[in-house]
């Protein structure tokens, strides 16, 4: 024998505690679903692979005097837009940046490898995912 009590079971042991607490919401309760076929479902997923598949990029170093139709239009040959903003101070000036927004994540990627380090107006443009 090695030592340990039989009836003890182990560290692993399952039993019935008494302190054991139903953190399902009342409405899961009272539509007789389980909490855990909420945990299991591929709906908690979705959200996940929608933040990491980003379609939308972040152009820094744009020139000054680029507009929103300029760079949609620079960028068009990526893929199709949703939208596209230039960024501007109070006063209604360019900061020199922008965000565009494709369809699809893999438009964006293509973007990324089309004009990362690309040059617009004289200026070298860095693209990258926006986060």
């Amino acid at each position: 024998s090695s030592g340990i009590n039989a009836e003890y079971g182990g560290p692993y042991q399952q039993e019935q505690r008494s302190d054991y607490r139903d953190y399902s919401s009342s409405r899961d309760r009272e539509s007789g679903r389980d909490a855990g076929d909420r945990r299991h479902s591929p709906d908690r997923y979705k959200y996940r692979e929608t933040a990491s598949k980003s379609a939308q990029i972040f152009v820094r170093n744009i020139p000054f005097t680029l507009g929103n139709q300029q760079l949609r239009d620079f960028f068009r040959h990526a893929g199709h837009i949703l939208d596209c903003n230039v960024m501007l101070d109070k006063e209604g000036r360019s900061r020199g940046c922008g965000t565009v927004r494709f369809e699809s994540s893999a438009d964006c990627d293509r973007a990324i490898n089309m004009f990362h380090r690309a040059y617009l107006q004289g200026r070298e443009i860095e693209v990258r995912i926006d986060n």
